[in-house]
C-alpha cells in the first residue's frame, strides 16, 4: 500500500474542508492521511513554511490564497499563489493547490472554498469542484514514485543524481542546502520581479 499525506494550511481552519479531506478522498490501494496546519499571523513567515516538518512530510498541500493578508511579520504582500511558486522551487515533487474564499480563478489555478448555500452541501460542492483535482494530484504523485523506482535501478544514472531526486521526493529540499543569505536573496529577487511586473502592467 502506498501512503499519501495531504496537508491543509490556513490561518482560520475551515471545518468543512477538514471534514471533507478526512472522510471523502479515497483511492484503491492507497492510504490517505490528512493533516492541518494553522498559520500563525503573529509569527509565521514564508521561512517557517519552508522549514515546517509537516510541509516536508506532505505530498499534497492545500494553501489559502490570502494566508499572509493579516500577517504581522512583514510577509503580507505575498499571496498564496506566490507561495505556491516558492514551495514548488524548493519542493518540486509536491503538488501545491491554492484555495480561496473569493472563488475559483482558473487563470491563477485557484480553487474556490465552499460558501453557504441552501442548494448545495459542502460535500456536494467539494465533490464537484475539488475531488477530481485532488485525485489527479494523488495519481501524479504515484506516477512520480513509480518512475523513481525505475530510475533507482538504472545503472546509467549517477548515484548522486539518484540521491538528490530521492531526497527531493522525500521532502529534503534545496532550501536545506542553502544559507540564510541565499534564501533571502532568492526571495528578494522574486519580490523585485513581482514589483517590475506590477509596474509594467504585466
Amino acid at each position: 500500500m502506498e501512503n499519501i499525506n495531504i496537508l491543509y494550511i490556513d490561518d482560520k481552519i475551515d471545518p468543512h474542508i477538514t471534514k471533507y479531506l478526512d472522510s471523502t478522498i479515497e483511492i484503491n490501494d492507497v492510504n490517505i492521511f490528512t493533516n492541518e496546519y494553522e498559520f500563525n499571523i503573529e509569527s509565521d513567515t514564508y521561512k517557517t513554511i519552508l522549514e515546517n516538518e509537516e510541509i516536508k512530510k506532505a505530498d499534497i498541500i492545500l494553501i489559502d490564497s490570502r494566508l499572509f493578508e493579516n500577517s504581522h511579520t512583514g510577509a503580507s504582500k505575498i499571496s498564496g499563489e506566490e507561495i505556491k511558486i516558492i514551495l514548488t522551487k524548493f519542493f518540486p515533487f509536491k503538488n501545491i493547490i491554492v484555495i480561496s474564499q473569493n472563488g475559483t480563478n482558473k487563470s491563477l489555478g485557484i480553487l474556490g472554498k465552499y460558501k453557504y448555500s441552501k442548494s448545495i452541501t459542502p460535500k456536494e460542492y467539494y465533490d464537484n469542484e475539488w475531488k477530481d483535482i485532488i485525485e489527479k494530484s494523488i495519481q501524479e504523485i504515484l506516477i512520480i514514485r513509480n518512475i523513481n523506482s525505475q530510475l533507482k535501478n538504472n545503472e546509467n544514472i549517477e548515484i548522486i543524481v539518484k540521491e538528490k531526486i530521492e531526497n527531493s521526493i522525500a521532502g529534503i529540499s534545496q532550501y536545506e542546502e542553502l544559507s540564510k543569505d541565499d534564501i533571502d536573496n532568492c526571495i528578494k529577487i522574486f519580490l523585485e520581479i513581482k514589483e517590475i511586473c506590477k509596474n509594467e502592467g504585466l
